[in-house]
């Protein structure tokens, strides 16, 4: 993927997945944008999205949705063209 820092892996089922991420936001102190990598994971990556704290910041602390699986070239995709100011603080397999 090309990212230079290690990025949390979780998984949609786990139950702890949302809090887990909201500490991951927290930390981050940026502003959150759920991403879901394909169309179809729209509604998961909402739902993410409404559990998780509004912070304040520059820049954008990204969580990408994506479908389990070994082949990622949608996330490889959609990582790379994130703007400058965002970090990438997790990947949600749904």
């Amino acid at each position: 993927l090309g990212i230079q820092r290690p990025v949390a892996v979780l998984h949609a089922e786990d139950p702890a997945a949302a809090d887990r991420l909201a500490v991951l936001c927290r930390a981050a102190g940026r502003p959150v944008r759920v991403l879901p990598v394909t169309p179809e994971l729209t509604e998961t990556a909402a739902k993410l999205a409404a559990g998780l704290p509004e912070e304040r910041g520059a820049g954008a602390s990204v969580v990408a949705v994506t479908a389990a699986g070994r082949q990622q070239t949608d996330l490889t995709a959609a990582v790379g063209v994130l703007p400058p100011g965002a970090v990438l603080v997790a990947v949600v397999l749904a």
